[in-house]
């Protein structure tokens, strides 16, 4: 069956889905209260959550999970990251434009990936919260939920926020490549402990070996099942990015890594 048409659209299309991106944790109130935030004021709103157990404040695993993910997403969807180490302080809220898509952040990198593409960006300059004392702890309650609200309402960005390019940007996408050596990092673990790095899977066949805090993989496997027992490999993921694994076991968890580690891939 295609499912091409069920990705096609219409510029005139209404916004309907607000995707939420969060670090709260997926069984956090804090979750529940923006859901019930943006229903208050656009009742008819469909909610999907991305994902609410990114590693705390961490934006290069916040933008990777964004640039990984918002493709498959229907057309005219808001996403709303609320990942903020900033809340409180003066730094902007960027409303980004892309397709059809609208991104809703914090300005601290995670839209960068952004910035190469065909895209229009805006700094909010109005208010747009809920009529209380502001917070300075929970923006994602006070403003970015509202705005959200506010674009499925059919809200215009241009009589709220201002064109802008100066965005800040976390370059997580290009790996350092000096002779035969590539220096990249981790980008994510998910519930398997398959570790997610930055290097692009057109590099795998040219690569002799990858060494993350200690351990050099020179295994690789096609899928996960047909890999080696006990032993680490590296395949290429479902991102187009080489992930790290061992067969029915945990590597985030077995060699305790993190988010931003360094990975250094050797060329043949």
């Amino acid at each position: 069956m295609d499912f091409r048409k069920y990705f096609d659209y219409s510029e005139k299309d209404s916004y309907k889905i607000v995707a939420l991106l969060t670090d709260f944790g997926a069984d956090s109130h804090y979750v529940g209260i923006m859901k019930a935030v943006i229903k208050a004021i656009a009742p008819y709103a469909e909610i999907i959550d991305l994902e609410h157990n990114v590693v705390p404040q961490n934006i290069i695993q916040s933008s990777y999970i964004l640039y990984s993910s918002y493709s498959y997403f229907p057309h005219h969807t808001v996403f709303q990251i609320v990942v903020d180490p900033g809340v409180g302080t003066e730094r902007k809220i960027i409303i980004a434009k892309y397709k059809t898509y609208i991104f809703v952040a914090p300005d601290n990198g995670i839209l960068g990936f952004l910035k190469n593409k065909k895209s229009e960006f805006f700094v909010l300059n109005k208010s747009i919260r809920l009529p209380w004392k502001l917070s300075n702890t929970f923006h994602g309650r006070d403003i970015f939920s509202p705005l959200s609200a506010y674009i499925i309402n059919g809200g215009e960005i241009k009589e709220i926020a201002e064109p802008t390019s100066n965005i800040s940007i976390v370059n997580w996408w290009s790996p350092h490549i000096s002779g035969k050596k590539i220096k990249g990092m981790v980008l994510h673990a998910d519930r398997f402990g398959n570790i997610i790095t930055n290097i692009t899977c057109d590099r795998l066949k040219s690569l002799s070996y990858i060494t993350l805090d200690g351990i050099k993989v020179t295994q690789r496997s096609e899928t996960y099942k047909t890999a080696q027992e006990h032993i680490p490999f590296m395949l290429c993921g479902s991102s187009k990015l080489i992930e790290l694994s061992i067969k029915n076991m945990n590597f985030a968890q077995k060699y305790n890594i993190k988010p931003e580690q360094e990975v250094i891939a050797y060329i043949y």
